[in-house]
């Protein structure tokens, strides 16, 4: 019944480029302060120089995808 409903009616949400940069630019800021905040806690209780080194590698590899992708789409979704 509800599914019906929804299909009668015409309920779309807007998304404009400005609101994708202004997430986009929320959740860079909350994930570099996260980075900053693990990096240090475990340049302070890691175990070894060697492990850090990959984790640090692995974890801003992973992130500069993540958010280098999300620009990519942004500047997609803004130019069509």
């Amino acid at each position: 019944m509800f599914a019906t409903l929804l299909s009668q009616t015409s309920f779309q949400i807007p998304i404009t480029p400005l609101l994708l940069m202004v997430l986009f630019s929320v959740l860079a800021v909350t994930s570099i302060v996260h980075a900053v905040i693990l990096r240090y806690h475990w340049k302070n209780y890691g175990n070894g120089a060697i492990e850090l080194v990959k984790i640090n590698i692995i974890y801003l590899v992973g992130l500069a995808i993540l958010l280098g992708g999300m620009a990519v789409f942004i500047l997609t979704y803004s130019l069509s």
